[in-house]
């Protein structure tokens, strides 16, 4: 990655200086960017691009398969394999999928994460396969299945931004996507990290106390996913629109006006409390009940006093950010208590 970093920022110094500079753009590879590449501007793009804080509120999904799963950190090993496979996950599929995304959208406006994004550098698209494929690589020690989520995620991340498919641009493929991508196998990531399950317990024929326990908490982030989801379009619907995309959000407004993007999500969030409450009430953990319950009546209010609002983007764009916040911090900090009791 470092080769695509020299490149990309000898490639545009040759924009900007003399010829005498001996830089010839794409010619060779500068060396000096080991050095000093990291303090370049179109260096940081492509880290910038990886959107990592926005992966990291996501978090808490893989963190609720991970504990409903029956995963513990009562030993050294058992955190460094959790941390890894976390961070392979949201750096390598995660990241690696936004910044492809961003290849192929070229945007100039804000995005999840990012309210002013960098210029695209002209090797993103290199410089994501390579995130993704290297957090594949480095997956296959921690096994199997593990990797085949993770290469099914990169599958649906291709699906959704390339031009050729662009399941993005389409309200109800874009919605299953982000669902199931960013839902249910972050959570199976969690729970297979656990070493708790062998297969997708939605597929099981007999039920035990913790089978039932991760079908209603995989149900329950699939909720609150599909619930996020046109919130976090509402302030995109103008550039979807000039790039003849309908996004849910847009859709979702067109047919019954902006109200109902909130109802929409306030009936998923409300619908994901249920389902977490009892996957909760199947499991092995110790209360929590009446919080999962307590956090889909928060977001509730939370819609209410956005809706309120005058529609604009600005602000529209502080609200989910602050919304996705709340939850990672309510959510994680609710784990981790959980975790420390555990090992304990």
């Amino acid at each position: 990655m470092l080769a695509i970093f020299a490149w990309d920022v000898g490639g545009r110094r040759n924009t900007s200086s003399n010829a005498s500079s001996g830089f010839e753009s794409g010619s060779y590879l500068n060396l000096y960017c080991i050095c000093i590449g990291l303090h370049s501007r179109p260096v940081r793009a492509y880290f910038t691009l990886l959107r990592l804080f926005y992966q990291v509120q996501m978090g808490p999904i893989f963190g609720w398969g991970f504990l409903l799963g029956g995963g513990s950190w009562a030993s050294a090993r058992g955190i460094w394999i959790s941390l890894a496979v976390f961070l392979l996950f949201h750096v390598g599929a995660c990241g690696g999928a936004t910044s492809l995304n961003s290849y192929y959208d070229q945007d100039s406006g804000p995005v999840g994460g990012l309210w002013k994004p960098p210029e695209v550098p002209r090797h993103l698209l290199i410089f994501a396969w390579a995130i993704q494929l290297g957090g594949l690589v480095l997956l296959v020690p921690f096994g199997f299945r593990l990797c085949a989520i993770y290469a099914l995620t990169l599958i649906l991340s291709l699906g959704y931004s390339h031009p050729r498919l662009r399941w993005k641009a389409d309200p109800l493929k874009s919605l299953l996507v982000v669902c199931f991508g960013q839902g249910a196998f972050s959570f199976a990531m969690g729970a297979l990290t656990a070493q708790k399950i062998s297969t997708s317990p939605l597929w099981e024929a007999r039920y035990s106390g913790a089978q039932l326990s991760l079908t209603c908490g995989v149900l329950g982030v699939m909720s609150f996913v599909a619930a996020f989801y046109p919130l976090t379009q509402l302030f995109q619907i103008e550039s979807d629109t000039r790039r003849g995309e309908q996004s849910l959000a847009s859709w979702l407004q067109g047919r019954f006006g902006r109200n109902s993007v909130f109802s929409w999500a306030a009936i998923l969030f409300v619908l994901g409390g249920i389902c977490n409450a009892l996957a909760v009430r199947f499991s092995s953990l110790v209360g929590g009940v009446t919080l999962q319950l307590l956090f889909a009546v928060v977001a509730v209010v939370l819609l209410v006093l956005w809706r309120r609002a005058v529609p604009d983007q600005r602000n529209d764009f502080v609200q989910i950010h602050r919304l996705l916040r709340l939850s990672a911090c309510g959510l994680g900090t609710y784990m981790a208590v959980q975790l420390i009791l555990a090992a304990h």
